[in-house]
């Protein structure tokens, strides 16, 4: 099983897709990621996107705006095609406060997101396909995991 990652990060917090390669590892997933720089998508990447069971997206207000508009993109491709997708979004990347698929945290009080994760999560993959329970399933436990690591950096 394969699962695509497109993160915005200061370099600080890049340490965190890290910890989630290994934990996705650990449990038979591998995880794929973007390598364009640019804004059009890079048939790579398209390709990598719609081969992936499942798509993580991770804005934060400390990701460059050319990064940001980047993992937007990938994750509307995901969307296209049909692929379970999840988007954190950092509650101070103020110009993203619109998007309603995505869900929002807040790296001093984690708690809301993280709660939201864990009781609303479960619900939404009862009324998903069951072809793709284990994705959201998975992409719910990971998201909280990711805000969790995401709230202990300074």
């Amino acid at each position: 099983m394969r699962a695509f990652i497109s993160y915005s990060l200061a370099a600080k917090d890049e340490y965190v897709i890290n910890l989630l390669s290994r934990r996705m590892n650990e449990k038979g997933i591998t995880l794929a990621q973007s390598h364009d720089f640019l804004p059009k998508l890079h048939t790579i990447t398209i390709s990598s996107i719609r081969k992936s069971s499942l798509f993580i997206g991770v804005i934060t207000c400390t990701g460059d705006q050319v990064e940001r508009d980047r993992v937007l993109t990938e994750w509307e491709e995901a969307k296209t095609v049909g692929i379970p997708t999840i988007l954190l979004i950092e509650e101070s990347a103020e110009s993203l406060l619109s998007l309603e698929d995505g869900i929002y945290f807040n790296r001093e009080h984690p708690e809301k997101a993280l709660n939201f994760l864990n009781e609303e999560i479960p619900q939404i993959n009862k009324e998903k396909e069951q072809s793709n329970g284990w994705a959201w399933s998975f992409s719910g436990t990971t998201a909280a995991e990711l805000v969790g690591q995401l709230s202990h950096i300074g």
